[in-house]
């Protein structure tokens, strides 16, 4: 939105020192040639390529001033031209912001500020901040939404419980408006509250029976001290003293440098630069901060050695595809999606049966590669209705493959790129008829030349391994047909028949170790 507050700016500047200079402009000019917006001038110093009027540009429908509402930042300016507003993706209104309930204003508050703004703005400021959305609609102006959070200042809340000097550390309004306060999570009636902004419970000068940087713990996504009755003091740092700051509260700054990882003992952690508060996974005692079990911990993943961003996300397999000699998924598999978040590993499966499969993309950032990927429905329904392969690979529509012609077949075939997964066990399920699609018989042709010995003339490749090996490559892309393995690498040649003269052919060895166990051998390297 600073890009339209400046062109505002810029366009009321020189519709001014426009006016002074040419008190002849006898058109609204749209768009000026040296780039100003909806300008009275001369004829020849506007835009061509955009609209002009032989009026004041207050009366014409592009250029009439109201308000502009920017929906994503939630800003709402006045006294705009609805083509200043259009060209910055706002939407503009001819009313008062006044009248718009968009721009209706509230009391925005976020920790200890406060700003008075409207509701989509105050949306956008605690989401840029990572706080909850505090909104108050009761507050009607704006000294009302300062005072209130000058109420909302941090600092030790003193009173006296059974005859001893007892804090916790809180806002200046709870500190003064409560009759009990929270002590270790039972409501205790307290009396003779004083108020100390800005300083901590364990402050000398309160003497209070709170001991300073006991344990830490996570708040915000940071490393916080707390002190022995549990109230939260300064940014974690090993330099006990700086972090304590003589009881006073400081910022997280003040103590240590925002943290990138690299240091386990500054609490500082600074989300946009990959860090976040969590808890140190120590071996034999090793590792993590000098004090306390808390760290700012890298929101980075890692597996099979290799690192992801947070947010990325990548697909999975239960067997990875690399290892596979043909597209068809195993049989019983299913396809996963993983999500880094925050530094641990998230894993969501795709719907079962492969009605879903897992699409991946990558996007080219300065400092790498980060990594997309989602679920959606995998669209095999039509494939063997393609009878050509543009329509059967055109991605658009559907996720097929095209097969080339092998003999006894006339033309190619199309098949899904991810075959189904079927409830085989189901006599009355799909499986059968599908799988099905995939028998073919095979004419040799033989002929006796002068001496009496047989010859083959035709087709002879369909005796050859070779060619069996071709039919089931088509035969398992069509669903959980044919030989081939399942998820945990067990290959079964239950799922074809190879038959000659109606008796059933040998299959050689090699031949179940090219199509099953040569891809488990390939899982184990």
């Amino acid at each position: 939105m600073k890009k339209i507050i400046c062109l505002l700016i810029f366009v009321l500047l020189v519709f001014a020192v426009g006016s002074a200079q040419r008190s002849g402009a006898s058109v609204c000019c749209e768009k000026t040639k040296s780039g100003a917006w909806c300008i009275n001038d001369v004829k020849e110093n506007c835009d061509e390529n955009y609209l002009t009027a032989s009026t004041s540009c207050e009366q014409t429908s592009y250029c009439r001033s109201g308000t502009c509402y920017d929906s994503v930042e939630g800003f709402c300016m006045e006294n705009t031209p609805k083509r200043v507003c259009d060209e910055n993706g706002g939407t503009w209104d001819e009313r008062d912001a006044s009248e718009i309930p968009q721009c209706q204003l509230g009391c925005c508050i976020i920790v200890d500020q406060a700003a008075f703004v409207p509701l989509v703005r105050c949306k956008r400021l605690s989401s840029l901040f990572g706080v909850s959305v505090d909104y108050r609609t009761d507050i009607d102006s704006e000294i009302s939404c300062i005072a209130t959070a000058n109420s909302l200042d941090e600092g030790a809340c003193v009173f006296e419980q059974d005859f001893e000097r007892n804090c916790i550390f809180t806002t200046r309004k709870d500190c003064g408006a409560k009759e009990t306060v929270l002590v270790a999570g039972k409501e205790v009636k307290v009396s003779d509250r004083s108020f100390h902004k800005g300083l901590l419970c364990s402050a000398e000068e309160l003497n209070t029976i709170c001991a300073r940087q006991a344990t830490t713990g996570c708040y915000k996504g940071k490393v916080y001290w707390f002190d022995s009755c549990g109230n939260r003091e300064n940014i974690y740092s090993s330099d006990k003293d700086k972090s304590w700051g003589n009881g006073r509260v400081l910022k997280p700054e003040e103590v240590c440098p925002p943290e990138d990882g690299s240091n386990p003992n500054c609490g500082n952690c600074d989300y946009l630069l990959g860090t976040r508060c969590g808890k140190a996974e120590r071996f034999l005692g090793i590792g993590g901060p000098s004090f306390g079990d808390y760290y700012c911990k890298k929101t980075t993943c890692k597996e099979g050695g290799k690192e992801y961003k947070n947010g990325e996300s990548w697909c999975v397999y239960d067997i990875p595809h690399d290892k596979w000699e043909t597209s068809a998924d195993p049989v019983g598999s299913r396809q996963f999606k993983k999500v880094c978040v925050d530094g641990e590993i998230q894993i969501e499966p795709c719907a079962d049966f492969r009605n879903e499969i897992c699409i991946e993309d990558k996007i080219e950032l300065d400092d790498g590669i980060y990594r997309v990927a989602a679920c959606r429905v995998n669209r095999w329904q039509n494939c063997f209705l393609q009878k050509n392969k543009d329509d059967c690979e055109n991605s658009d529509k559907r996720d097929c493959r095209w097969v080339e012609a092998i003999k006894p077949l006339a033309s190619g075939v199309c098949v899904p790129k991810t075959p189904p997964g079927f409830d085989f066990w189901n006599e009355e399920g799909d499986a059968k008829d599908v799988c099905s699609q995939a028998s073919v018989t095979c004419t040799v042709i033989w002929e006796r030349d002068v001496f009496g010995d047989k010859k083959c003339k035709d087709n002879c490749e369909c005796r050859e391994e070779s060619w069996l090996k071709k039919m089931n490559s088509i035969c398992t892309s069509l669903g959980d047909c044919g030989g081939y393995i399942n998820y945990q690498g067990r290959y079964s040649g239950d799922g074809f028949e190879w038959k000659t003269d109606g008796k059933d052919k040998a299959i050689s060895p090699e031949f179940e170790e090219s199509i099953g166990l040569g891809i488990v051998r390939r899982l184990r390297r």
